[in-house]
């Protein structure tokens, strides 16, 4: 970057000598100054000044070079400093440009020119244009459409120091700008002078400014706390944008309701100021209305109020509400109370299910009851060959509980059967009369099945298959199926048992029968609430 300086002396009817030098001195020193010009260029472009208010009519112009040592301008068009008229010419400028000017009617005019290599120097910048408007224009620099105008120049435009197709005119229009028109622009001027091409150009950064509204405007609808019988205030801002000079209104409406008459009041409030000390060429723009309610009644609470702003090119709006303050509290208490509430009447559902069943299902079968024929409420299929514990099971605990204290009838074979009748008839006979089929199972081990069942048999009678029991449990649909488990379970499970009969345990895990409790034999005792859960609800005995 360099600079200089260039003065410009105006003789009012001529003149001159060898002391000039000092003369134009002392004239400087005299002459009333004006305000100095300031001009940033780029190197190898061209430029041209003219002192508007001196008339060429009655002054003869010179231009001088240099305060303190002044080297007058040359006169000659083929020059590339020179001046002609009142007009100086810089043709492809160079760093070391600069200069000031007076006139003969002592009006000293000061020119500052400082010139720069690189066009993306920030300092060739002719000021920024910022502000929130939907259609933004910028203009060609003053001085660079003037020299455009004087000489028919055409003028184009470029942004980044990209050319811009279809640009043609000294000031650009930028049709529904957004953040992506952001950037400098640049007007460039192509002019002839002597019939030789130059160029002139000046740039402007191009800011876009938001608009949004800063009051109301998180959620389409909000909440706000107020006490009932009390006084509250409502504030409706609006952010109108940067650099607005148009319309710029925030106001409130009341729906189903009068302002004037209704116990509201309302005033607007219009700012406008810089967003920054360091920069005065960002002005904000905001307008606030606010809405008082003299005394907070419970119609308010049901009443939507509505936040409007209007700019030059959009209007918004936001919707909301009232609501007690306290609510939330007590409303966040309910909510929580019934999720307890309900978590704990899942977990007694879960924990007592059976037994509320077994306490509401006699009075429920005696609403909804139906005649149903069949003499055995259960038909007992065990092991033949078994142990003493499921001998103990099958012959006692059993019948005491269910015969005895709950008066369910069961066919258990070995006790009920008739001698010499038929075993086929009798089985199939039994097994129709039958509400539930219930199957006592014993897991054993895989070597105890191959001695002592190599068939896998599992019978009613040592003569006996199995296969007419499971045909009803499995194909008819009116039959129950209990399985009981006796003493725990042991590799291999209950892989000797039938594939019809696996297939039920398959569908649903037997219970399991500890015999090792003190209330095995209770009538209370766990498994046989679950056992009766799964039993008929009205017992044969009783009907």
């Amino acid at each position: 970057m360099e600079a200089g300086v260039c003065v410009c002396v105006c003789v009012w009817g001529g003149g001159g000598g060898s002391n000039s030098s000092v003369i134009i001195r002392r004239l400087m020193q005299m002459c009333e100054k004006h305000n100095s010009e300031f001009f940033n260029l780029l190197e190898g472009e061209a430029f041209l000044f003219q002192p508007w208010e001196i008339e060429t009519d009655l002054y003869e112009v010179k231009w001088y070079r240099n305060v303190t040592q002044p080297e007058p301008i040359s006169t000659e068009e083929n020059q590339r400093v020179h001046y002609h008229g009142k007009t100086l010419f810089f043709l492809k400028v160079q760093p070391e440009d600069a200069g000031v000017y007076f006139d003969g009617r002592c009006h000293n005019y000061n020119v500052s020119i400082k010139v720069f290599r690189s066009e993306n120097d920030t300092k060739l910048l002719y000021g920024k244009i910022k502000n929130s408007d939907s259609n933004m224009k910028v203009p060609c620099p003053g001085w660079v459409k003037s020299i455009c105008d004087d000489h028919n120049g055409t003028f184009s435009w470029m942004k980044d120091f990209k050319p811009l197709k279809d640009q043609n005119k000294n000031d650009l229009l930028i049709k529904d700008a957004k953040k992506k028109h952001e950037g400098v622009y640049t007007c460039v001027c192509t002019w002839m002078h002597n019939q030789t091409v130059y160029r002139s150009s000046g740039s402007r950064r191009l800011i876009k400014g938001e608009v949004a509204f800063s009051g109301y405007q998180d959620r389409e609808t909000s909440e706000v706390l107020a006490d009932k019988g009390l006084e509250k205030k409502l504030n409706c801002s609006v952010f109108c944008g940067v650099n607005v000079f148009g319309q710029c209104n925030a106001r409130w409406e009341v729906t189903g309701r009068s302002i004037q008459t209704d116990g509201y009041s309302q005033m607007t409030v219009f700012f406008s100021f810089f967003a920054s000390v360091m920069d005065n060429s960002s002005k904000v723009t905001t307008s606030t209305a606010v809405l008082t309610i003299g005394k907070v009644s419970g119609r308010d609470f049901q009443t939507t109020f509505t936040c409007i702003g209007m700019g030059l090119f959009k209007t918004e709006s936001r919707n909301i509400t009232l609501r007690q303050r306290g609510i939330y509290f007590s409303f966040d208490v309910q909510n929580v109370s019934i999720l307890l509430s309900c978590l704990l009447v899942a977990v007694l559902l879960k924990c007592f299910f059976i037994d509320i069943v077994l306490l509401v299902r006699p009075c429920l079968s005696q609403i909804n009851r139906k005649t149903d024929t069949r003499m055995y409420d259960a038909f007992v299929i065990y092991q033949m060959e078994c142990e003493n514990t499921l001998q103990q099971f099958i012959t006692k605990i059993l019948p005491s509980v269910l015969e005895d204290k709950y008066r369910y009838r069961l066919f258990i074979h070995g006790r009920d059967d008739l001698p010499g009748q038929d075993h086929l008839e009798q089985v199939e006979s039994c097994v129709q009369q039958s509400k539930t089929l219930m199957f006592v199972l014993t897991p054993a081990s895989g070597s105890e099945l191959t001695e002592q069942h190599p068939a896998g048999t599992f019978s009613v009678t040592p003569f006996l298959s199995p296969q007419i029991v499971l045909h009803h449990a499995l194909i008819q649909s009116d039959i129950g199926v209990i399985l009981i488990q006796i003493g725990d379970t042991v590799p291999g499970g209950f892989t000797h048992l039938p594939p019809g009969l696996q297939h039920l345990i398959m569908k649903s895990a037997p219970l399991r029968w500890r015999h090792e409790s003190r209330w095995a034999a209770a009538r209370n005792f766990r498994f046989w609430k679950k056992v009766r859960y799964l039993m008929p609800a009205v017992p044969a005995a009783k009907r």
